[in-house]
């Protein structure tokens, strides 16, 4: 959604979250650092040196500038999810919201699909500009389609919505295992969007994204306990079974570009550039590094295909299909590394907190199984895509999901409080019994 003045677009999420940093830094601090932050700072520096470089080099640094302050915002993310949210309820209150997100994003993604409910949201609420920026184009392609199609959403394209969906669905599971606060109107909303949301990630029609599915499902399969579990077991065999009942092959279903991607990627992954640019992009930014050294510290920006009448093409007909070579070749090797680093900084971290800590701990228990499934569902958009460093709603994306992970701090340290808090109260039962006794 955003508002036009002059060549200007604002969009409305991005004064959304400048509101919600504005809120984070008016809140106590917390008596302990963030984690991972000096990484995260380490990468958006880069992300801002290589755009105001590529700036000097065209001479145009307005547009540069725009996309820094765009991608400023996305990682100011990590920082305020950080610092907003310090317990139990304060998450809660963001998972709602997300499940809510979730049902939209969902149901436009199931409708937008199908061929018999497609063209009343491709010319209702796909066809608002002011709600989707690309109106013209959906409008333009979805009305010449025939049969189903890959899903879109207010989010973005199939692989951005279906990444959000994946990212998202664990953190919803918490809900079902919480048995104070969540009314049953929340439970049902929260079983509805169970039920849509595995088929509006098939419904993308990504490998990416249905890969993530299948690594989300095994993630709660093996590491949820409670209801969650169960539901996840129940919306899973829903779904075999309507698509089973329905038929894979049906002119309501896009099966067949899964299974021929597929195919091509398992048996000819060399005559398809679309593979190629997966299997290239971990190799062919080594080899640019080396006849061009200043990769190493500094790239060309994002902002360089919004500015024409320059030499900066680095990229251009190279294999990107990867956050780690799009990242290169717009912000430099030391941040692309940095990139890869962080998410497995994520993720150790994360599995340490899995393994740590037992059901008895409190809330932490089930939030770092939250924050490890839906780390899982990330990796594949993460090596598979560009979309959390080449778009400002995938880097919002990522941060916003950094900032969840980074939060196991806060769950523990609140836990650790009530602990004490609790041994406190006993020990001063036990006292005042004594002393009565005596």
């Amino acid at each position: 959604m955003n508002l036009k003045v002059g060549p200007i677009p604002f969009y409305a999420i991005d004064i959304c979250i400048l509101l919600t940093f504005l809120a984070a830094r008016r809140l106590r601090p917390l008596p302990y650092a963030t984690p991972n932050k000096a990484i995260v700072k380490f990468i958006l520096f880069f992300i801002v040196l290589s755009e105001l470089y590529a700036g000097l080099l065209m001479g145009a640094l307005f547009k540069p500038i725009y996309v820094i302050i765009r991608m400023l915002l996305a990682g100011s993310l990590f920082f305020s999810v950080f610092r907003i949210i310090r317990s139990r309820e304060d998450l809660i209150s963001v998972v709602k919201a997300g499940l809510l997100g979730s049902f939209i994003t969902a149901t436009l993604l199931i409708t937008s699909s199908l061929p018999f409910t497609r063209s009343l949201v491709s010319n209702t609420i796909l066809a608002l500009s002011i709600l989707n920026p690309a109106s013209e184009a959906v409008s333009e392609n979805y009305s010449t389609a025939v049969g189903a199609v890959r899903g879109t959403s207010l989010i973005g394209v199939s692989i951005l919505s279906g990444a959000f969906l994946n990212t998202i669905w664990p953190f919803l599971l918490l809900l079902a295992n919480q048995k104070s606060n969540i009314s049953n109107n929340w439970k049902n909303a929260l079983r509805l969007s169970g039920v849509l949301i595995p088929f509006a990630i098939v419904m993308t029609y990504s490998r990416g994204a249905v890969l993530a599915l299948f690594v989300v499902f095994f993630g709660v399969l093996l590491f949820y306990k409670g209801q969650a579990k169960t539901l996840m077991i129940g919306v899973v065999g829903i779904s075999i079974i309507v698509f089973s009942t329905v038929g894979w092959n049906s002119e309501y279903f896009f099966m067949s570009r899964l299974v021929n991607r597929t195919k091509i990627a398992l048996e000819n992954p060399y005559e398809d550039n679309r593979e190629t640019e997966r299997l290239f992009a971990y190799t062919e930014p080594w080899e640019h590094l080396g006849e061009n050294p200043i990769f190493a510290i500094v790239g060309q920006g994002f902002a360089k295909s919004k500015v024409t009448g320059h030499d900066l093409h680095a990229g251009a007909n190279a294999a990107t299909h990867a956050v780690f070579a799009a990242a290169y070749y717009a912000y430099g090797m030391l941040t692309s590394l940095a990139l890869v680093f962080l998410v497995i900084r994520m993720l150790l971290y994360t599995w340490g907190n899995v393994r740590k800590f037992p059901q008895k701990y409190g809330f932490t228990y089930y939030y770092s199984r939250a924050a490890f499934a839906s780390l899982l569902g990330f990796i594949p958009w993460f090596m598979l895509g560009h979309a959390a460093v080449s778009q400002p709603r995938g880097a919002m994306l990522m941060f916003f999901m950094y900032g969840l992970v980074a939060t196991q701090h806060n769950m523990i340290f609140k836990d650790w409080q009530q602990q004490q808090s609790s041994i406190l109260v006993n020990y001063s039962g036990n006292l005042s019994t004594q002393t009565t006794s005596n």
